[in-house]
């Protein structure tokens, strides 16, 4: 940061900036029919993780709407998820997996790596890691730990995608409750 400190100063004395943050009513005017893709509100979407991200980390890192712009289906909705939103979170959260399920609605238990939902839409899961460190060995006195992945279900063939992004919507209601208080 500090190698371009001086080249920000540089550009702040020159030009005049003006914050652009998160707009859903851009989604809302350009996306599909009024935001709505599928039958998913996708800046419904967009609004509710956004103040989530905020809530467990700052305003300055929301998810920006432009990300969205090109959605034209949920198989678009769920690239957008898999290939810039979820690796944007993990590097907000530096790899912090509880906290991204947070963001999208999914929480686990840090410990057990169990969801603290009962939602089975998750576009995250997570499986247990134990055993041995090679295989064939006698198992080793680690901590077992969660491991988190975007749920492979999402890629299969009839999968009926919008009870996902709406389970983002609903997420784990007591839990989001209480971050929001």
């Amino acid at each position: 940061d500090r190698s371009i400190a001086f080249l920000d100063t540089a550009l702040r004395r020159r030009f005049r900036f003006q914050e652009m943050m998160p707009d859903p009513q851009v989604i809302r005017q350009y996306v599909g029919n009024n935001g709505v893709v599928d039958g998913v509100d996708v800046a419904s979407l967009l609004e509710t993780i956004n103040r989530r991200i905020e809530l467990l980390y700052d305003r300055d890192h929301q998810i920006g709407h432009s990300y969205f712009m090109g959605v034209r289906s949920l198989d678009d909705l769920l690239d957008v998820f898999h290939y810039q939103v979820i690796p944007l979170l993990q590097e907000y959260f530096h790899e912090d997996w509880n906290m991204i399920c947070h963001v999208l609605g999914c929480p686990y238990d840090p410990e057990s790596g169990k969801p603290t939902t009962a939602n089975p839409l998750t576009l995250i899961k997570t499986a247990i890691l134990v055993d041995s460190l090679v295989e064939g060995t006698e198992p080793t006195e680690l901590e077992p730990r969660p491991r988190y992945i975007v749920n492979p279900e999402l890629t299969q063939a009839g999968v009926a995608l919008e009870g996902y992004f709406k389970a983002i919507l609903n997420g784990n209601a007591k839990v989001i409750a209480k971050m929001e208080n």
